[in-house]
């Protein structure tokens, strides 16, 4: 089974992959009608909201608001609750682009939870969302042609992404770049604000902006992420996991994964090998 991997948009605009289990199609919307994902997304999705608003609520509890012509990222593993606003009863309301982005043994997607993409042209996005479900319409669908189209479109968001980042973050890109390298590193982040010539408050403020988490959720976050790798890979002892990712304590690491997870490790190890039952 392959892993997970979170990959920024600006990041994947230079990362080798290939695109599977493609899917699009053009969307009626109803409103008032809500739909609950439960089960973790099996694919990454890009969803623009042509002539409709969406209100999405993610696990959390946490909302934001997809207004007309945005683009919302679904992330793949990702569950949360969709509810129709305005919509315009028309195959003209939304288009979804549905695929899995494969690089090595990797299925990369690009967070936990759904996020409005922001800073892109929506009259060009448009334009190249339709070119993906025409193809995919075709009645010869090509899967060249489809493939073409949404490497197209991947590559203008995430081009975009680059071009925001680079102008946007540049201030403390190099923060950016050693946390999500390296989640375990001792800096505080008054230290690595101050390597980054600004100040704490200016670096939670950007950070934040640029993750949509505050510099510690965002380490915690990923930290808790190895740890899933961790129980994936074999029989490896709390103690161990705890140690290795620079808890203070066994039973603060289980408290944490489970306010983060919903469930405790040996929870989360029974789930995913259900012959486990007997971890803790």
């Amino acid at each position: 089974m392959p892993d997970k991997k979170i990959i920024s948009l600006e990041k994947l605009y230079f990362t080798d992959f290939v695109l599977q289990d493609i899917f699009s199609m053009r969307q009626v919307w109803k409103e008032g009608v809500s739909f609950k994902r439960s089960v973790g997304r099996p694919m990454t999705a890009f969803l623009l909201l042509h002539r409709c608003t969406g209100k999405y609520v993610d696990q959390s509890g946490e909302t934001f608001l997809a207004p007309k012509k945005s683009i919302v990222c679904l992330p793949y593993g990702s569950k949360y609750t969709c509810i129709n606003l305005e919509c315009s009863n028309t195959l003209e309301d939304a288009i979804i682009v549905d695929f899995n982005i494969v690089s090595g043994t990797n299925i990369l997607t690009f967070a936990e939870k759904p996020f409005l993409i922001k800073d892109i042209n929506t009259l060009i996005a448009n334009n190249l969302f339709k070119n993906v479900v025409q193809a995919y319409e075709a009645s010869a669908s090509s899967p060249l042609a489809v493939r073409t189209a949404i490497y197209n479109l991947l590559s203008y968001i995430c081009k975009e992404k680059l071009q925001k980042y680079q102008t946007h973050f540049a201030s403390i890109s190099a923060g950016i770049e050693l946390l999500e390298t390296d989640p375990l590193c001792s800096f505080s982040t008054e230290e690595i604000a101050h390597a980054c010539n600004v100040s704490a408050c200016h670096f939670r403020r950007l950070f934040k902006e640029y993750s949509g988490k505050s510099p510690s959720e965002y380490r915690m976050d990923l930290r808790i992420n190895m740890a899933k790798s961790m129980l994936q890979s074999g029989e490896v002892t709390m103690e161990y996991i705890a140690d290795a990712l620079n808890f203070e304590s066994t039973s603060y690491f289980c408290r944490v994964f489970k306010k983060k997870v919903g469930m405790t490790p040996g929870q989360y190890k029974v789930s995913i090998t259900p012959d486990a039952s007997a971890f803790e």
